[in-house]
Parts: structure tokens; C-alpha cells; sequence
């Protein structure tokens, strides 16, 4: 009790998501920049966009407005997975080619909330996205993908309100979202209120092909039929408050705040081809449960002198899943075979502290050193229970393991410096060196503990030199040494069963048993980046570069046969480990402009049109794992994304397309296991129809012509397991209105 109320006097004052990141940002960037050092509130007035990408000492790719209300999107992971080099799957981030956790994700330049995916946030709270690619001393070296900065808006200067309200339909469901913002000003202060209340329906048909043997290596080969509704309804907010205490001081308060509950009924029915049937054949799943996250925090901005500025930042987080499911089997005679049932808590809370001093030194310098502490802890609790069938009584799994808590935390201090300078009017560098020590820890409900402490110092450097006179090309370059931490979830010690072999026996490696590693250490990355951007006069930008990381301790999942404390026999079991080194590289052109100004030849009258297109092509090779096909893992071959937008000059309408698309690639997995990834192409459109400056009308198709994706894992024993979903087309027509 005495922790929670802490946290909450913590929270309560000073309530943050900072806006410390955004130095060259306009003043929608976090707190109002009464502390900004001059020269870089001069230059960040009127920087939009490309203007903004253009004046950043580090490669990074913007968007804002446009993009966000493009196509009508009510949160930002529909958004995110139609930018160019970036890859969205259940809401969490895929930058440059680089799988899950390979990139960071921030709000404002800080740490996201715990749990937090790209589905909880409404576009409505959002100003603008950057995606850094090389990583910076200031916004933090686990970057090892690239950076996702996603901006909120900051309060208006005069009362503002808006309202939206969208009616979908996907796959014949309809559901509802709506959402709205309240913002202005009284004197020192200004005030933002965005909310956004929604449903969601992701109906999806699967097909899942499995042949497998016992452990007694008798096979089996059936097919799977399943249809899945997935429903759910939410709500999230971002209040955000600024005060000014005067001329030098201010005060920014901010929250965040998630609430989702979602339900699901698959009912499926497997059909015999070859060996003996499985366990069940007849199949109903149901799954409940709600995912709930806050954020409190607040940043102190003060200009010391005419040079010099401070900024202190503090802020608690807390939230996770709740769930409950239940498994009911029917076996080939049409008798009940197979009764499980399953809940599982797992919470984590986040404390972040920091303080940073920024000054400019000259006309054309500015260091900035800064200092982080970061503590975070997880809770997993689960049980799994089975039904005797023959006296009703539910009995544990795990007798000794279910429902009973298990511990994780990771402890972080970080101190950093950073210098950029000017060399005259044509090259820029940006010098940092950030040292980071994080000390991990798991525990059991027994007692027993297991943990690790790493440290990591990280070098980087950052330069742009401005070729020609009106200064409308740019060669950057970026030598970088990044790392990855281990999620929390991958250092949980808690053995995960395969509930399809019974722990009174043994199992086999196509279905093996799962554990996390407490004594797992970061990844650590050299890579270097170097790219050419080419400013169009009209708006718009050609730009093509390349990178190239050397990875150490790669982290991958491997799969054993070993004694456990969980069963009788020996069982074959998958932890993830420090394997070996990897090699990584990729070549990315972008495009995006007028028609007018990118094809003049063909197009020069077509104002109305622009056009935006990218095209990523991607390499990696990991050592320790035998070939072909030993990249990353859920690393693409390529990616690529073509869109266009008209503005009708007879009607006050707007149409636009966009397509993407993946290929299917097949990645090595471990010494035992190939996985083959179907490739991926979604196509969506939208016309907006501008009633008037206060009131607009939009339709919006996704995934126009519905394909089938999924995945296929092939084990060198002969087990192979094919899973196919066939997703639906989902329609939005979305009214706008500002009151």
C-alpha cells in the first residue's frame, strides 16, 4: 500500500511524457519551449515535415498531419504499417527489417508505457511520427533497428474542439469508434483532453495442416478448420497539462491512460488423414480478458542564463493483461476428451528518473549531458488446470508451479553526452557517448534467484554534410554501437507446457517445452549508415542509403532434450540463449512528391498528384546457425510501398491508394527448425469528401483484395505444421466535425 501511494504522489507531481527529445521540433513538441536555447527555437518555429527531416543532424524520416488523417485510421498501428521501412504485427514494431524488440519505441522522446502497442494510441492524440534510424546518445543506444518517436500534440493557444465518429464493418461485423479533443488556454495555463472510445472486430478463418509423431514415433497427420471472432471495446486518453510558471520556468504535466477488454469464440474441427486421430477433433476455445496501462509523469523546464538549460523528468507506469480461457475437446467418437482451463496475471511496473543540461557554447555548438535511472518489475502468475472426466474435479498441471507468482526486474542507470556543432555553413556532427549498467533478476516462488549484471558503453557519431549552393542535397553518415536488452518475458524462468504431451511422459522437438534464461545478456551491435537525400522544390524528397550492423551475442531460441523438474521423463525443451554473431545490411530508396516535380517529362501540369513510393532490400546471416536461410529472424527480404493522392479540381474531393507488400522468405530458426513466413500485400483506398472548413465526410477501404498470409514450420524430424488466415475486407466511413 505504502508503494502504490508513492508511486501516485510521484505521479501526481509531475506527470510526464517530456518533450525534452524535440529540440528542433515546431511548438507542437512536448512541454512549451520557454527554456529552449535561442538558437534552436529560431530555427524550429515553422519546421514541418521534410523541413524538419532536413534540419535533423541525424537520418530520420517524418510524418505528420497528412499521413495520420489519411486514410481515416482511428489508432496509429494502421497508420505505422503503410510507412516505408516499418512493419506492424498485433501492434508491435518492426523497423528496417529488424524483428520485435530490435527497435525502441518512445512517446515525446521517453519510454513508452508498459504493454504499450501501436493499436492503443487514437491518431487523434498524435502530432506527428519521426523514425530515427541510427541511434543517438540523448534518445538512447537499444536501437539497434532504428527509433520510433511518436510526438502527442501539444495544448492550443485558443480553444479548440474536435469530434470524430466512424462506422466499420469487417468481415459483415460492424463496430463502432469515436473520438474527440478539448484543448485551450487561461492565462499561464494550457490544457489538451484528446479521448478516443472504440470496438474493434478482427473475424479471420485458419487452416492449420499438422503432421506430427508420439513420442512413441507413431505419426499423425489431420487438418484443422477453425473460424475466430475476436471482439473487443476500449478507451484511452492522454490528458496533457502546461504551466508557465514565468519568462524562464515551465511546468508540463502529462498522463496516459489505456483500457481494452476483449473477448473470443473459435470453434474448430480437425479431419484425419493419415495415423492416429488427435486428442480432440472437435474444438471450442473462449478467451476473456482486459489489458489495462497508466502513466503519470512531469517535466520541469528552467533557462538558466541566455545559454544554458535544465530539464528534470519523473514518471510511474503500471498495467498488463488479465486473462481467462477455457478449452473444450471433443474426440472422434463424439465423447469428451480434453477439458482445460487457464488464467494468467502478468503486470509490470515502470519508475523513470532523468535530468539533462543543455548549452550552447558559441553560435554554433551545443553539448548536452544527461543522467537516467529506469527501474522495472513483472509479475507472472498463470495456472492451467485439466478436468478428470471421469469425477469432474479439476486438478493443477504444474501442482508445484500453478498460481503461484514469479518475479522479474531490470534496474538501468545511464549517463550520457552529446555534442553538435556547425563547420562553417555546410557540415553538421553530432558526437555522442552514453554508458549504460542494467542489472536483471528473476525469481521463483521458491526462493530461488538467478540474475545478471551487463555493462554497456556506446560511441556514436553522426554527420551531414550539405553538398551545392541552395543546399537541396545532403550526405549523411552514422557510426553507431547499439545493443538489445532481453525482454522481460524472455528472462522469466517459468516453464510454459506443451499440453499436447502429458508431463506423466515424455515430448518430442516439434513440441518442445518453454522456459525463459535470467542469465541472458544484450545483443551488442557496430553498424554504420550512410544515405543521400535529395529536397524536391515543390515538397518532397529522393533519397536512397544503406546500412550495415555486426552483431555479438545474438540471442535465439534452442531447442534441447533435458531432465526437468516438471516431469517424470526427459523433456525437450526451448530457452533462448546467446548463440552467436550475426551480420546484418539493407538498401532503402524512398520517393515522394508532386507528380509535377518527380516526373516532369510526363507529368509537369499534374500538381493535383502526388506520388510516394519505397523499396527496402535486406540481408543477414547468423553464424551459429546452420544455412541456407540463417537470417534474423522475421527479417523480410524486401519491402515495398507504393501510394498516390488527387485533389479534384471540379469537387471538393480527395482520392488516394496505397499498397504494400512482403515476400515469403524461410529463416532458420535454430539447429532443429525452419520456419517459412508467407508473404504479405494489403491494398487500401479512401476518398474524402470537405463539406466545409468545420465538417468533412470519409470512405475507406482496407485490404481491398483479401489474401491469405501465415506461416509453416518444418522440423528436421519430420513434423511440419502449416497454419493459413484468411483475413476479410474492412470498411470505415468516418465523420469529422470541428466545434
Amino acid at each position: 500500500m505504502k508503494k502504490k501511494a508513492l508511486a501516485a504522489v510521484g505521479g501526481l507531481s509531475c506527470l510526464v511524457l517530456p518533450a525534452w527529445a524535440q529540440q528542433e521540433a515546431d511548438p507542437d513538441r512536448g512541454a512549451t519551449p520557454v527554456a529552449n536555447l535561442e538558437r534552436v527555437e529560431v530555427r524550429a518555429r515553422s519546421a514541418q515535415g521534410d523541413e524538419l527531416r532536413k534540419r535533423s543532424s541525424v537520418a530520420k524520416q517524418v510524418y505528420g498531419k497528412e499521413e495520420l488523417e489519411r486514410f481515416g485510421d482511428s489508432d496509429l498501428a494502421a497508420v505505422a504499417r503503410r510507412l516505408p521501412g516499418v512493419r506492424v504485427q498485433d501492434g508491435e514494431v518492426q523497423l528496417r527489417g529488424f524483428g520485435v524488440g530490435y527497435s525502441q519505441i518512445l512517446l515525446n522522446g521517453e519510454p513508452a508505457p508498459v504493454g504499450f502497442n501501436l493499436s492503443q494510441l487514437s491518431t487523434e492524440q498524435v502530432e506527428r511520427i519521426e523514425v530515427v534510424k541510427a541511434a543517438t546518445a540523448e534518445y538512447g543506444a537499444q536501437a539497434m533497428g532504428g527509433t520510433l518517436n511518436i510526438i502527442l500534440k501539444n495544448p492550443p493557444l485558443q480553444l479548440q474542439r474536435s469530434f470524430k465518429l466512424g462506422v466499420n464493418s469487417n468481415g459483415g461485423h460492424p463496430y463502432l469508434t469515436t473520438s474527440g479533443t478539448l484543448g485551450g488556454s487561461k492565462g499561464a495555463w494550457r490544457f489538451s483532453v484528446p479521448v478516443s472510445v472504440y470496438q474493434w472486430a478482427l473475424p479471420v478463418s485458419t487452416t492449420t495442416r499438422v503432421r506430427r509423431h508420439a513420442a512413441d514415433g507413431e505419426w499423425s497427420v489431420y487438418t484443422t478448420q477453425a473460424e475466430d471472432v475476436p471482439k473487443g471495446y476500449g478507451f484511452n486518453t492522454s490528458p496533457r497539462v502546461v504551466y508557465r510558471i514565468d519568462d524562464d520556468q515551465t511546468l508540463t504535466f502529462q498522463g496516459f491512460f489505456v483500457v481494452n477488454s476483449f473477448r473470443n469464440a473459435e470453434s474448430s474441427t480437425s479431419t484425419l488423414q493419415e495415423g492416429s486421430p488427435p486428442e480432440s477433433v472437435r474444438d471450442l476455445f473462449r478467451q476473456r480478458g482486459r489489458f489495462s496501462t497508466w502513466k503519470l509523469g512531469g517535466q520541469y523546464d528552467s533557462r538558466i542564463d541566455d545559454n544554458t538549460q535544465l530539464e528534470l523528468r519523473l514518471s510511474t507506469a503500471d498495467g498488463g493483461p488479465k486473462t481467462s480461457t477455457s478449452f473444450d475437446g471433443v474426440d472422434a467418437a463424439g465423447t469428451p476428451s480434453v477439458d482445460r482451463r487457464t488464467s494468467a496475471s502478468n503486470q509490470g511496473q515502470v519508475h523513470l528518473g532523468s535530468g539533462r543540461v543543455r548549452r550552447l557554447v558559441g553560435e554554433a555548438q551545443t553539448v548536452t549531458v544527461g543522467v537516467e535511472l529506469e527501474y522495472k518489475r513483472r509479475r507472472l502468475e498463470r495456472r492451467t488446470e485439466f478436468m478428470d472426466l471421469d469425477t469432474g474435479t479439476w486438478t493443477d498441471l504444474l501442482p508445484s508451479i500453478e498460481g503461484r507468482p514469479y518475479h522479474v526486474s531490470v534496474d538501468r542507470a545511464a549517463a550520457f553526452v552529446q555534442d553538435e556543432w556547425e563547420l562553417g555553413k555546410s557540415t553538421n556532427v553530432n558526437l555522442g557517448l552514453r554508458t549504460e549498467r542494467i542489472d536483471t533478476r528473476a525469481s521463483a516462488p521458491d526462493g530461488g534467484t538467478q540474475g545478471n549484471r551487463s555493462q554497456v558503453v556506446t560511441p556514436l557519431i553522426h554527420l551531414t554534410q550539405k553538398l551545392g549552393q541552395d543546399n537541396k542535397d545532403l550526405l549523411r553518415l552514422s557510426v553507431t554501437r547499439t545493443f538489445r536488452s532481453p525482454n522481460l518475458d524472455q528472462l522469466m524462468a517459468r516453464p510454459t507446457i506443451n499440453t499436447n504431451y502429458p508431463t506423466s511422459g515424455g515430448n518430442t522437438e516439434g513440441a518442445p517445452d518453454r522456459i525463459g534464461n535470467p542469465a541472458l545478456k544484450p545483443e551488442l551491435a557496430v553498424g554504420a549508415d550512410l544515405a543521400y537525400e535529395h529536397y524536391l522544390t515543390g515538397g518532397g524528397i529522393v533519397s536512397i542509403g544503406g546500412f550495415h550492423r555486426r552483431i555479438n551475442d545474438v540471442v535465439r531460441n534452442v531447442i534441447r532434450q533435458e531432465s526437468v523438474g516438471w516431469a517424470a521423463a526427459p523433456r525437450w525443451v526451448s530457452r533462448p540463449e546467446n548463440l552467436s554473431r550475426a551480420r546484418a545490411s539493407g538498401l532503402e530508396l524512398e520517393v515522394k512528391g508532386r507528380a509535377s516535380d518527380l516526373l516532369p517529362a510526363a507529368l509537369a501540369g499534374s500538381k493535383a498528384l502526388n506520388l510516394r513510393g519505397a523499396f527496402s532490400r535486406y540481408w543477414s546471416e547468423v553464424l551459429g546457425v546452420p544455412g541456407p536461410g540463417n537470417r534474423i529472424e522475421q527479417q523480410p527480404a524486401w519491402s515495398t510501398t507504393l501510394g498516390m493522392d488527387y485533389r479534384w479540381s471540379s469537387w471538393p474531393l480527395s482520392t488516394g491508394l496505397s499498397w504494400t507488400a512482403t515476400p515469403t522468405v524461410s529463416t532458420r530458426v535454430n539447429q532443429l527448425q525452419m520456419l517459412r513466413t508467407i508473404g504479405t500485400r494489403s491494398f487500401d483506398a479512401f476518398a474524402l469528401w470537405k463539406v466545409s472548413d468545420l465538417q468533412s465526410w470519409r470512405l475507406a477501404v482496407n485490404n481491398f483484395f483479401p489474401q491469405k498470409t501465415g506461416s509453416q514450420i518444418v522440423m528436421d524430424n519430420g513434423d511440419f505444421s502449416s497454419t493459413e488466415f484468411q483475413r476479410h475486407r474492412s470498411l470505415l466511413l468516418q465523420l469529422e466535425m470541428k466545434l
